[in-house]
């Protein structure tokens, strides 16, 4: 529960960098991300988990809102500005991990190509980062950093690789990017 109320505060400090435009999220991150959170969100509800709701909905909502905006303050509207090559191929790729979700209907291959869909996604944000930290909201990726290692310390059942997959992709993504945006604030960059 603690984990989720972070990673929902978190998009607070992301989404108020982004309206005084000091924060530029990368629309092909953001798409996926967007996809995805609603997916969980519509699983979720399928399988009659409401009690499970409240972090999805806090993520779709998040990531809706932040790629909202991300359109609105772009600084150009042409594609070739909006995505480069790199946010192109990851955004097939991570098409195909949503395409394969869909049409095989498997739980777990879903679960593992929706993962996979993610990793690819988060790919174009963390070159960002690594490029541009002036660029991404360092508070907003700690904060989404701690919601990882939180999350990963109250894996239910460790012999459950399906239960603990999700934690640890999660991790694998947020944490990285959030030391990245850590050195980058203790260098004065960010």
């Amino acid at each position: 529960m603690v984990a989720g109320v972070i990673a929902i505060l978190a998009f607070v400090p992301y989404i108020i960098s982004i309206l005084r435009k000091k924060t530029k999220p990368v629309l092909a991150t953001w798409i996926v991300f967007f996809v995805l959170n609603w997916f969980t969100v519509i699983s979720i509800m399928n399988m009659n988990e409401q009690t499970a709701l409240f972090v999805p909905w806090g993520f779709a909502i998040g990531a809706s809102l932040t790629l909202g905006l991300a359109f609105v303050y772009a600084e150009s509207y042409k594609l070739s500005d909006m995505f480069s090559k790199m946010d192109i191929i990851c955004l097939v790729i991570a098409s195909m991990g949503v395409t394969t979700m869909i049409i095989t209907g498997d739980g777990t291959i879903a679960l593992y190509s929706s993962l996979f869909a993610f990793i690819v996604g988060a790919t174009p944000t963390v070159i960002h980062c690594l490029k541009k930290p002036e660029e991404e909201d360092a508070l907003a990726w700690i904060l989404f950093g701690l919601t990882a290692i939180l999350n990963l310390m109250h894996v239910p059942n460790w012999e459950s690789f399906d239960t603990a997959i999700y934690p640890i992709v999660n991790a694998l993504i947020d944490v990285p990017i959030a030391l990245i945006m850590l050195r980058a604030k203790l260098k004065g960059i960010a």
